[in-house]
């Protein structure tokens, strides 16, 4: 009697144990995702929306190409100051609800942009603490750890224009040339329950990442080079305005003045 009810203790608790198994490994968001996403691709990034229930706006990779490991050497290039450890491939963003993935559309490359065939790239992955810090609203971090490798965050959110039906957020792509990053900015609409890249217009000119491309909350920019910059013999300014009506920053006017 006493070997039966041992035995049926053991088949108990491996059931139990299944039961357990089965639960996480059906609620797991990762795993969850994975199903979801085209097959192949890599799930980067799940965050939540500020102030928006229920719905998640995701990043996720085809034909990803992960660097093997973070090396330390690779951040002191001005590109690598942003890149570190990087993943190549074609980015997507897409909304989140109910286990089921909409409004998916494809983050230009900064390499390619105008280019739909082509919108390979190369971002963030991990980067130093530091890096993290000073580029991806990372934590702050002290004089031992400054070169730590850590995960970063590719979304981040700001109030970068007035308008209150939109959630703002930037990503952060590489520098071209030292103290040039290039951003690209989006938002949530959420009257029309979409994402939406916001274009840089320049004329007939039409592209979504920009060099230092950091706007006020009242959506205006200025960017340019100084004298001196990179060997510059003009001081440039360069103006831009988010306008609603375009979900875009237009160029407005250009300030250069003669170096002394």
């Amino acid at each position: 009697m006493k070997k039966f009810k041992r035995v049926l203790l053991i088949i108990l608790l491996l059931v139990i144990g299944l039961i357990v198994i089965w639960y996480f490994s059906n609620n797991n968001p990762q795993r969850n995702l994975s199903k979801i996403i085209p097959n192949g691709s890599y799930l980067r990034e799940v965050k939540d929306i500020p102030d928006i229930k229920d719905i998640k706006i995701i990043v996720y990779i085809e034909q990803p190409i992960i660097e093997k490991e973070f090396n330390l050497a690779n951040t002191t290039s001005c590109s690598g100051s942003t890149l570190g450890q990087s993943i190549e491939g074609v980015y997507h963003l897409a909304l989140l609800k109910n286990n089921a993935l909409y409004s998916d559309i494809i983050i230009p490359s900064y390499i390619n942009e105008g280019n739909q065939e082509n919108n390979k790239q190369q971002l963030a992955f991990k980067n130093t603490k530091a890096m993290a810090y000073y580029y991806f609203s990372g934590d702050k971090f002290n004089e031992r750890e400054r070169n730590s490798p850590v995960d970063v965050s590719l979304i981040q959110f700001g109030e970068f224009n007035t308008q209150k039906s939109l959630v703002d957020f930037v990503i952060t792509g590489p520098q071209e040339v030292c103290g040039h990053t290039s951003y690209l900015h989006g938002g949530y609409d959420t009257q029309s329950d979409k994402l939406i890249l916001y274009p840089i217009v320049n004329g007939d000119k039409k592209y979504f990442w920009g060099d230092n491309f950091s706007p006020s909350k009242y959506g205006e920019v200025i960017n340019g080079w100084t004298c001196g910059d990179h060997g510059a013999d003009t001081d440039e300014s360069n103006y831009y305005k988010f306008e609603a009506t375009a979900s875009a920053y237009m160029f407005y006017k250009s300030d250069i003045k003669e170096c002394r």
